[in-house]
């Protein structure tokens, strides 16, 4: 992988920190950009930082997105499959996936014990 824009010799930064533009090999070769849009950077950046709001996070979500909950976690969900948003918060794209995994197998399996959301209490 390479850079949109060059680096320190010897150093290997697979994102433009200013543009977050990530190129990677395509299939024959030739490099690819992939864009995460600011919007897509901002939704990452609340989900990072969600624990250190003020406000409840659906009246953050409405405020900054303009947007109905529902939709935001929609779109979220689609969005930690991309590989630029892994490149973007590897840490933060994983433990949403994680969570989302453990939330499915809560659907599918109630004895696992993991609290779905729109389940309420554990039943063991």
């Amino acid at each position: 992988m390479t850079t949109a824009s060059s680096s320190a010799p010897g150093t290997h930064d697979p994102v433009d920190a200013e543009a977050r533009v990530l190129v990677s090999p395509g299939p024959n070769g030739q490099a690819v950009s992939v864009i995460l849009s600011e919007r897509h950077q901002a939704m990452l950046e609340l989900e990072r930082m969600a624990w250190t709001l003020d406000e409840p996070k659906d009246a953050a979500i409405r405020a900054r997105f303009a947007m109905a909950p529902e939709a935001y976690y929609a779109e979220l969900n689609t969005l930690i499959d991309e590989p630029a948003a892994l490149e973007f918060d590897p840490l933060v794209v994983r433990r949403l996936q994680r969570l989302r995994e453990r939330r499915r197998r809560a659907r599918l399996d109630p004895s696992t014990g993991v609290v779905a959301p729109e389940h309420g209490e554990v039943q063991r």
